[in-house]
This record gives C-alpha cells, sequence and structure tokens, in this order.
C-alpha cells in the first residue's frame, strides 16, 4: 500500500464516482461491503462468479490493515477505493479459465469454481459405485443411519431401486462418502 490515503490521491470526482459504485455494492446500506455483497457485485458488473476465498484474498490485498488483524471481511469505503484503484483488481479480472484442453478445463473448474467436474458415466463406474455405496451402508455406524432407516420405512421400494441409488450418486459426483 502506499503511504497516501485513497482520498489523498483521488480527485473529488473520481471519490463522488467511488461513492456511489460503493453505496451500489453494499447492498444492505450498513456502510461496509462484505464478501457476499461484493462476489454479487463483480458478477452483476460483468465478472464471472468466483471463489471467496479468491475474493478475500483479493481484499486482503488491499485493506491498510494486515490481514492478520483484519478479522472481519469487510471494506470500508477507503478498502473500496484502495481496492477499485488496485493493480490487483485488475489482475483478478484478467486470470481466467482458458479451456485449450480437458486437463486445463477440469483444473479451472477445481480451482476457480470450486466445483468437481462429472467423470465419464460408464456401466463399470456405475457398478462400481454402486458396490462402493452398499459396502459403506453396510459397514456405516447405526447412529448415522436415521434418515436411511427413515426412508427405508416410509418409501422401502424407492430406497432399494437402482435408479434412485443412482440419483443419489450423481448428486454428489459419484463421491460415496460426500454423498452419505
Amino acid at each position: 500500500m502506499t503511504s497516501q490515503s485513497p482520498k489523498e490521491a483521488a480527485t473529488e470526482e473520481e471519490l463522488a464516482t467511488y461513492k456511489d459504485a460503493f453505496d451500489a455494492y453494499d447492498l444492505n446500506g450498513d456502510g461496509v461491503v462484505d464478501m457476499e455483497e461484493l462476489q454479487l457485485g463483480f458478477e452483476k458488473t460483468g465478472g464471472r462468479s468466483r471463489k471467496r476465498s479468491s475474493v478475500l484474498s483479493l481484499v486482503h490485498s488491499v485493506k491498510d490493515t494486515p490481514k492478520e488483524e483484519s478479522s472481519k471481511e469487510t471494506l470500508s469505503f477507503d478498502d473500496f477505493v484502495n481496492l477499485m484503484r488496485s493493480k490487483e483488481l485488475e489482475d483478478f479480472f484478467e486470470k481466467g479459465p482458458t479451456y485449450a484442453n480437458i486437463d486445463d478445463k477440469t483444473t479451472s473448474l477445481e480451482s476457480i469454481y470450486g466445483q468437481t467436474p462429472t467423470p465419464e458415466e460408464t456401466p463399470t463406474l456405475i457398478e462400481e459405485k454402486m458396490k462402493e455405496l452398499d459396502n459403506e451402508m453396510k459397514t456405516m455406524p447405526e447412529r448415522n443411519k436415521k434418515g436411511y432407516k427413515e426412508a427405508k420405512e416410509k418409501c422401502p421400494d424407492l430406497v432399494d431401486d437402482h435408479d434412485f441409488k443412482l440419483m443419489f450418486l450423481r448428486c454428489e459426483v459419484f463421491n460415496v462418502l460426500v454423498r452419505l
């Protein structure tokens, strides 16, 4: 950060523009911009959705207070002006996924969006995951089967249905342990 405050470095006209933008981002009108408001503002002004951790790193890179001293995940008006005038913000929006091949696309999905790519759904994968699901259900402690037992009581035909189990697995991209 520079030793000059953002208000000293900006003209009155720039400050008025930043104030208008700050007020637009501050959706609840509490005088600060929190991470959710910042993420939403970025998306609404032409940016794409970003992981919270990426936005938080950006914010900490321009705040006047050190990261360890800044436990609040909010931006004051001065911090917002610092952010809007920063090279880090420009870099943040220039970085993005380039899909040169499937490996790059997978890396981008995981690192930028926090999503797990869907594996190719082959008969072998389905068979393996169904067996894994059945084995995990058998070894799962009884205290963790409350929802399963209730569903088994109310909808026994549905719970044992192959297609229902497959739909259940697809919800977590075939990660059996996460799904259970």
